[in-house]
């Protein structure tokens, strides 16, 4: 069995494994937070969900044109 650094990781790896699973946690954060309204999971779950799709912060600011610090700024509030 794999080790990971943290649960996180585990999430990602899974995210980046499993077509199905990434498209279910979509749209299962959109439902969540459309009933909560908890922005700071939703943004977790999205910070999540770009690193699965992109591979890291650093790709999706050279991307974005938005600076690593400003994304990191965005899903840790």
């Amino acid at each position: 069995m794999k080790k990971y650094n943290n649960f996180e990781d585990l999430i990602i790896t899974d995210l980046k494994s499993n077509k199905k699973y990434l498209n279910f946690f979509i749209k299962q954060s959109i439902k969540d937070f459309q009933e909560t309204q908890n922005l700071a999971a939703f943004l977790k779950d999205l910070k999540y969900i770009a690193e699965a799709k992109k591979g890291s912060i650093t790709n999706i600011s050279r991307e974005s044109g938005i600076t690593r610090q400003t994304l990191y700024n965005i899903f840790n509030k």
